[in-house]
């Protein structure tokens, strides 16, 4: 009971400093994010919608689909984090397979939106 109760302030700082730790990772990745820098998928605390990233100076927004098609994501290209509507590029089951596409798309010379 001693050596149960003697380790418990330290597991809270620990778990302290991780949440303190998490949280300076996400203020920093949304910075990069708005500052134009490339980032990977990252949830904006201003904007409701969705989680972006931006490959190659292009800003994609990742959302879930419709009712219709449940567990399922939609990836749009917009221009700024504040549009409504941007081109569509489809529907996928997974982070991982939206992830893939993009850098498939952005290497691609003739894609344009």
């Amino acid at each position: 009971m001693w050596m149960y109760e003697a380790g418990k302030p330290l597991h809270e700082l620990r778990k302290q400093r991780e949440k303190e730790r998490i949280a300076r990772e996400k203020a920093t990745a949304e910075a990069r994010l708005r500052s134009g820098a490339d980032c990977p998928w990252t949830e904006v605390k201003t904007i409701v919608t969705g989680i972006h990233c931006r490959k190659s100076g292009r800003l994609f927004r990742l959302t879930k689909a419709s009712d219709f098609y449940p567990g399922m994501l939609e990836v749009t290209q917009v221009k700024t984090l504040d549009d409504k509507r941007g081109t569509y590029i489809g529907r996928y089951r997974t982070r991982t397979e939206a992830t893939k596409v993009l850098l498939e798309l952005i290497r691609r010379p003739d894609w344009t939106a």
